[in-house]
């Protein structure tokens, strides 16, 4: 899949993903901003009323869990939330739960509130789809097989149980339309398990944790990228990523060599400009973008300043901009070295006509100024400022590689 070919002044670059060539559906390279916690009717009034500040800041859909809602009984809440983002120009994603229960983990449930047992799922799902809304998120799927007990029994009775599920599912969302849209996260570093969900399921989006506690390594995060465009490049599937999660939302989590065990806000910052710089769609965390009551008390939340939302929300306007004029989330990307101010220890990929750095040094490095800057992830510098090209530890840049 991959080649390399040499340019001009020995500068290397290694294709590892090509174009999409049918990448008319919005899911391909969508921003979605997932919205946590398990939520009722309260939390869906809030979100009715202030929709418009995630339309705003640039995403295409919402993501969200009212698991405290028994919207199947009084669907009011539901419906009104799904109406104002129509008219913001949103697309509305419900997260349910996992189809199944774990034998895994038999002392914790899949299920919360209103969810109650795999065929409430189902119905709450046909429910949520009859309202209007696009699609269903599975949320956290369990893992096949199963690794603490490792018994052919349980083995076959998940796979079954997910498989009649899914089958199920994809029939009610093609009775409400034939473009229903269905995604899910698993754990990615088992393989075998992984590859089941990926190869078996038809999920539209199948996220997993890539980019959640890659090392903070140029080495490490190339290697994590082209493996998961490489498993979804061979049966026609798009990546969704993720750059932060409520465990990389602490600023102490304890993750020997993870990339937010140091300098984590800024880090942040850069790897999230990263994912939008991917080809595929991208999850955004959408406290970090707008407010949320109900998390002000959260000690994983807590520690978002009201200057650094603001800065994520004007960058990921930019972003989204960008991403649209120059075709980044539907484009090409390469691998890109040889470099005379760039060493092998930075992180420089390019595509789409647009070459991404992400500091992964110790060190400050200096972009060319030939390069015309796109967008950076540091804050209080403009464009046309001196120090523009510059790019500290942990920082992100955008820049036009062939203008």
């Amino acid at each position: 899949m991959s080649h390399t070919d040499k340019i001009a002044q020995q500068i290397t670059t290694l294709l590892v993903h090509r174009p999409l060539r049918h990448p008319g559906a919005w899911w391909k390279s969508a921003v979605i901003a997932d919205i946590p916690s398990f939520l009722g009717s309260g939390e869906l009034s809030w979100i009715t009323n202030n929709v418009h500040s995630f339309a705003r800041a640039g995403c295409n859909a919402i993501v969200f869990r009212p698991a405290k809602l028994d919207f199947i009984s009084y669907p009011l809440a539901l419906k009104q939330l799904i109406q104002a983002a129509n008219r913001s120009g949103l697309k509305t994603i419900i997260r349910l739960s996992g189809l199944t229960e774990n034998p895994c983990q038999p002392f914790t449930s899949s299920f919360v509130g209103y969810e109650e047992d795999p065929q409430r799922t189902l119905q709450r799902a046909k429910v949520a789809l009859r309202l209007g809304a696009t699609g269903i998120d599975l949320g956290l799927l369990p893992q096949i097989p199963c690794q603490s007990s490792p018994s052919v029994l349980d083995s076959k009775y998940l796979n079954d149980e997910v498989s009649t599920h899914v089958r199920a599912l994809h029939r009610i969302c093609y009775e409400q339309t034939s473009s229903s849209f269905i995604s899910a996260f698993a754990l990615g570093s088992e393989k075998e398990n992984f590859d089941k969900y990926l190869d078996n399921y038809l999920y539209h989006h199948l996220r997993d944790e890539t980019l959640l506690e890659t090392p903070w390594e140029a080495k490490a995060i190339r290697e994590r990228i082209e493996r998961a465009l490489e498993r979804r490049d061979e049966l026609g599937h798009v990546c969704a990523w993720r750059a932060s999660s409520s465990i990389t939302e602490l600023k102490q989590a304890p993750h020997p060599g993870a990339w937010f065990e140091e300098n984590s806000t800024v880090r942040r910052a850069g790897l999230t400009l990263l994912s939008l710089a991917l080809p595929g769609a991208v999850y955004i965390r959408a406290n970090r973008l707008v407010e949320l009551p109900w998390l002000k008390n959260e000690k994983e939340y807590s520690q978002i300043s009201s200057h650094e939302r603001q800065a994520a929300g004007n960058r990921l306007i930019q972003a989204q901009r960008l991403r649209a004029n120059r075709q980044i989330g539907i484009g090409s990307l390469a691998w890109i070295g040889g470099l005379e101010w760039a060493s092998p220890d930075l992180f420089v990929q390019v595509g789409a006509n647009t070459m991404t750095v992400l500091n992964t040094t110790e060190n400050e490095v200096l972009v060319p100024t030939e390069m015309k800057v796109l967008l950076t992830s540091h804050t209080g510098i403009t464009h046309d400022s001196a120090d523009a090209n510059l790019l500290l530890p942990g920082e992100c840049g955008w820049f036009a590689f062939n203008s």
